[in-house]
C-alpha cells in the first residue's frame, strides 16, 4: 500500500490517495507510517480526516494528495442528494476490506467517488457466498496481486507457524443433573425470575466457566511459561482468548492467586458503570464484571482507557513484566496488540457450545503475531484449548499452502 500510494503520487500529477480503514486504531497507524516512508513530509500537517464536513471540504480541493479516512466519514442517510465536489483522481485504498464493504457505506463510497478507482487490501477475504455477505471479489473484482503464507515465510518477512492442539477434559455433562441442580438453588423464585436467571446464567454457559477447568488451563499455561524457550526469557509475550468479558473477568482473578498474577492484564470492551448495575444481583454476571474492574484493574483513579492503554504498552515495550494479556474473542481481529507479539503464544478457550470464533476472526487473529518486528528470527505458536467431543491431536506444522 505504502509504495504503491508513493509511486502514483511521484509519477501521476493528478494522482490523489484515500485510504480508507473502518477504526480510528488502524487509521492513526497508518497515517504513521505513511509519513515514516516518506510519502509525506515530516512537518506536513496530518492526513488524518477529523470530521464529516473536514472531509468534504478536501474532496474538492488541490490539496491534501494523501487523505485518510473512516469510512464512516461517507453520510449514508441521503442516497440521492448531491454529490460533493471531487477535485483530481481518486485512487482509494480500502484496507481490511473483508470488513464494512458490503453494505451501505460501500455503496455511498462509490456514488461520491464516481470516477475513482478502488482497490481493496486484505489478509483474510470472504470466499464463501451468503445471504448476507457478498464475497470480496464481488465487490473489488478479481486479485490484482496474491501473497501467500509460504512466500512470506520463505522471504523472512513473517514467521512459520506452529499449531499445538490441547484438550482439556470436562466431564459434567448430564443435562439432567445440571437442571436438577438450578431447580434446587433457584426453589424460592418465581417462573419469571427463573426465567432471568436462565438467561443471564445459561447451563452451558456456567459449565463452561466452571473453575476447576479453568484451572488446568491456568497450570498449562505458567507451565509453558517456565519451558518453553520462547516464552521463559522474559522477552516472549501470550494472549489468552476467551469468548465472553465475564469469562475474561475470571480467568483474570484466577491468575490473581498464582505468582503469575502480576504479570497478567485484561482488555475487553467493558466499561464499568455504577448506575447501570445497581439493580443487579449481588451474585450476578454484570456485577462480577464491575467488581473485577474497580476493585482489580481501575485503582488510584485511573479510567477503563488509561488502564488499558498502560497494559498494551506494557505488552509491547516491557514483556517482562507483562507477560499474558486476556482478550475476548471477538475483539481479536480488530486488535493492534497482534502484530506486535513477540515470540508469542496465542491461547484459543474455545467452546462448541458457547460459540465459536468466527473463521474470519481466528485465521486474522492466527496471522497477525506471524509479522516480522525485527531481524531475529523466531516462531510462533498458536494453541487451542478445547473441550467435550475433541480428540486431541499430535502437535504438527500447519501445511505450507
Amino acid at each position: 500500500m505504502v509504495l504503491i500510494a508513493k509511486w502514483l503520487l511521484e509519477n501521476d500529477p493528478e494522482a490523489r490517495i484515500l485510504v480508507i480503514t473502518d477504526r480510528d486504531e488502524l487509521d492513526k497507524q497508518i497515517a504513521g507510517v505513511m509519513r515514516n516512508a516518506g510519502v509525506i513530509g515530516d512537518n506536513a500537517p496530518s492526513p488524518r480526516i477529523t470530521s464529516r464536513a473536514d472531509f468534504v471540504a478536501k474532496l474538492g480541493a488541490t490539496t491534501p494528495r494523501l487523505l485518510c479516512a473512516l469510512i464512516h466519514k461517507f453520510d449514508i442517510a441521503d442516497f440521492k442528494g448531491p454529490v460533493p465536489a471531487v477535485y483530481g483522481r481518486f485512487y482509494v485504498f480500502v484496507d481490511e476490506c473483508h470488513r464494512t464493504q458490503g453494505g451501505d457505506m460501500n455503496k455511498q463510497m462509490k456514488r461520491w467517488l464516481e470516477g475513482a478507482i478502488f482497490i481493496g487490501f486484505t489478509g483474510t477475504p470472504l470466499l464463501r457466498k451468503d445471504k448476507l455477505k457478498l464475497m470480496t471479489r464481488d465487490i473489488f473484482g478479481t486479485y490484482i496481486h496474491t501473497y501467500k503464507f509460504h512466500e512470506g515465510v520463505a522471504d523472512g518477512v513473517i514467521l512459520d507457524l506452529k499449531y499445538e492442539a490441547r484438550d482439556v477434559p470436562q466431564r459434567l455433562t448430564s443435562p439432567t443433573a445440571i437442571d436438577q441442580w438450578f431447580e434446587r438453588a433457584t426453589k424460592n423464585l418465581n417462573n419469571f425470575q427463573k426465567a432471568i436467571l436462565r438467561k443471564r446464567w445459561a447451563t452451558m454457559e456456567e459449565l463452561m466457566s466452571s473453575g476447576k477447568r479453568k484451572q488446568r488451563i491456568i497450570a498449562s499455561i505458567i507451565e509453558d511459561f517456565r519451558l518453553k524457550p520462547r516464552l521463559n526469557n522474559d522477552r516472549g509475550t501470550a494472549m489468552l482468548v476467551v469468548a465472553s468479558i465475564y469469562d475474561a473477568c475470571h480467568y483474570f482473578r484466577l491468575f490473581q492467586n498464582t505468582f503469575f498474577g502480576i504479570h497478567c492484564g485484561i482488555i475487553t470492551s467493558f466499561e464499568p458503570n455504577a448506575s447501570a448495575i445497581s439493580r443487579e444481583p449481588r451474585q450476578s454476571d454484570e456485577r462480577y464484571k464491575f467488581d473485577t474492574y474497580t476493585k482489580y484493574l481501575l485503582k488510584k483513579g485511573l479510567t477503563t482507557r488509561q488502564y488499558e492503554e498502560e497494559a498494551k504498552r506494557r505488552f509491547i515495550e516491557e514483556p517482562a513484566n507483562m507477560k499474558l494479556l486476556i482478550v475476548v474473542g471477538k475483539l481479536l481481529a480488530k486488535s493492534s496488540l497482534t502484530p506486535h507479539v513477540k515470540r508469542s503464544t496465542i491461547s484459543v478457550n474455545r467452546c462448541r457450545c458457547h460459540g465459536r470464533l468466527s473463521t474470519i476472526s481466528l485465521i486474522s487473529a492466527v496471522m497477525r503475531p506471524t509479522r516480522m518486528r525485527s531481524t531475529r528470527r523466531s516462531r510462533c505458536a498458536f494453541r487451542s484449548t478445547k473441550w467435550w467431543r475433541y480428540s486431541p491431536v499430535p502437535t504438527q506444522r500447519l501445511p505450507r499452502s
